[in-house]
């Protein structure tokens, strides 16, 4: 089995393998480490590798295939139209929002009470993004993932496990 791979070699103490968009394998590795361990691990981590190699060409064939900048201008209008919606349903006020270009989170509360949101989530299906808005919604009465919040989130937006299930299961390629 060959990969494209570029061994890290540090002071740390585990390994890690990681697969870049590029479909490049990055291995971190302990100095001490021997070699013959390190292609003894690949081999037995092949089907994660080639999995984690096919879903990074998925992302850049999708990515060729967006317009970012339609993007960004839809998610200027249809985001902040989705809050405002949900805030006069939930009852819960909102200062700002803002759209960004995270590609880690697809939303965030700050402690004064305004949202930020990435414009990736134009590409999801509207009940998904419509979970995104009211999961920060709730974060203004909840500032974590108490207990208390996810019962608020489940009273507000019933179908919320869906629409985490898909983010998990299929924003990774956005």
């Amino acid at each position: 089995m060959v990969f494209e791979a570029q061994l890290i070699r540090s002071k740390r103490r585990s390994i890690s393998l990681e697969v870049k968009d590029d479909t490049t394998l990055i291995i971190r590795a302990p100095k001490f480490v021997p070699q013959s361990f390190l292609n003894d691990l690949l081999l037995k981590k092949s089907a994660w590798i080639k999995k984690r190699q096919a879903q990074a060409l998925k992302r850049q064939e999708l990515r060729s295939q967006i317009d970012v900048k339609a993007c960004r201008q839809k998610a200027q209008e249809l985001i902040p139209e989705r809050v405002a919606h949900y805030s006069n349903l939930t009852g819960i006020n909102y200062l700002r929002v803002k759209i960004n270009s995270a590609k880690k989170r697809w939303g965030s509360c700050s402690k004064a009470g305004n949202l930020n949101f990435s414009w990736r989530l134009v590409l999801v299906p509207l009940e998904v993004l419509d979970y995104v808005v009211v999961h920060e919604l709730s974060h203004i009465i909840h500032r974590n993932h108490s207990k208390r919040f996810w019962a608020l989130l489940a009273k507000l937006y019933p179908s919320y496990k869906a629409c985490r299930k898909w983010l998990k299961n299929e924003g990774h390629l956005l």
